[in-house]
């Protein structure tokens, strides 16, 4: 198979798996906003924000796989491929700052012993996130491995720390059902 038909079909795959994940985004979005002002949940309408951040990172892959698939050209002799990276970074660096700042609001709330009680329409939301998130994650890091794309590497692990903002929620949802407190 001839050069260019492999990247063709390799920029193919990625946008159907980036497209996937928007829709998936799209949908947890709209269930966990929804969810998280009808019964008054921080933790689910930030988690909510954080599938919003979601989905402007899978519309920088978007971009980025259209900027790299253009032919090169003479101010780019050598081709667009500089785009992957630079959608790499445009992705973890956000991704980076969101953990850092999720990590910070939960050890204020933790010590301001902030206790709300939240119940089974937070964790079924926040259950649901996680099982289509690891989804999400598994075959989008599987195709970013096949196809060596790291920006499709870095978009599979904003799947992952979703999922994982998701578990927050639904271990705190679980703790508030249980009148769990944390002491430090």
């Amino acid at each position: 198979m001839p050069p260019h038909v492999k990247e063709t079909q390799a920029f193919e795959q990625i946008l159907r798996i980036t497209w996937l994940g928007i829709t998936i985004n799209v949908i947890l979005v709209a269930i966990k906003l929804t969810t998280g002002m009808l019964v008054s949940s921080m933790s689910l309408i930030a988690d909510g924000f954080h599938s919003v951040s979601d989905l402007i990172s899978d519309f920088a892959v978007i971009l980025g796989v259209k900027i790299s698939r253009k032919e090169p050209d003479e101010k780019h002799p050598y081709g667009h491929g500089w785009a992957e990276n630079f959608i790499t970074f445009f992705t973890a660096v956000p991704l980076a700052a969101a953990g850092g700042y999720m990590v910070i609001k939960a050890i204020n709330s933790i010590a301001r012993q902030e206790i709300t009680k939240i119940g089974f329409p937070v964790l079924g939301v926040a259950l649901i996130a996680i099982i289509l998130k690891e989804f999400t994650f598994k075959i989008t890091k599987k195709a970013a491995v096949q196809l060596s794309s790291s920006m499709l590497y870095a978009n599979a692990w904003d799947h992952r720390s979703d999922a994982l903002s998701s578990l927050a929620v639904a271990i705190g949802a679980i703790a508030s059902m249980f009148s769990i407190r944390w002491r430090l």
